[in-house]
Order: structure tokens, then C-alpha cells, then sequence
């Protein structure tokens, strides 16, 4: 299938509540799970990017243009927490053809 390129889409668990907390962080509970996580500034951003159209890369360029002293390492740290919501089922991913597979 040459010429099919995949994106995955991270999208919020509809179980999932989220409350502000301190210094403009976040709270995350998953009512499925009990699991909760409190993230800092940047983690909240992170979260409120997750809307099911963006893909890791254009979270972490969003990120990127937000804070103006954000890390080179931002793409993985994004990666990162990306990884630590899915693995405790604060989210899961839609995976959407970037390509058709009809000669593209």
C-alpha cells in the first residue's frame, strides 16, 4: 500500500472529566478507571489540544508557538505525556489516511 501515509488523532476518553487546578494546571479523573492526573500549565494546554483533529506533531507546534521559551525537546515531552494518557486510557487514538489508496 505505497503511498498511504497514517496519522494518528489522540481523542479524549468521553468518560474523562477535567477540572482546573493550581497555577493554571489541570485535573484529570477517567470515571472509568478512578485514574486521575494533575498536569501543570503546559499539560493543560496539551489536554485542551486534544480535540480529535490534531495529530502529536501539530500538538507539539501548537505548544510550540504558545510559550515562547518552550524546550527543543517540546515534540517529545508531548510524546510523552500522549503516551501517559493513552496508557492509563485518558484517551485513544482515530487513525485517518493522510493519502487515498486509489494511485496517490
Amino acid at each position: 500500500m505505497e503511498g498511504i501515509r497514517l496519522a494518528k488523532i489522540p481523542v479524549a476518553n468521553p468518560a474523562v472529566l477535567s477540572r482546573d487546578g493550581l497555577d493554571e494546571g489541570k485535573v484529570i479523573v477517567n470515571c472509568d478507571t478512578g485514574a486521575a492526573i494533575a498536569v501543570n500549565r503546559t499539560g493543560a494546554l496539551i489536554w485542551a489540544l486534544i480535540d480529535g483533529r490534531r495529530n502529536a506533531e501539530e500538538i507539539a507546534e501548537a505548544v510550540r508557538r504558545s510559550f515562547s521559551n518552550a524546550p527543543d525537546t517540546v515534540k517529545d515531552d508531548v510524546a510523552a505525556l500522549l503516551i501517559t494518557l493513552s496508557e492509563d486510557g485518558f484517551i485513544g487514538y482515530e487513525v485517518k489516511s493522510l493519502a487515498n489508496n486509489y494511485g496517490e
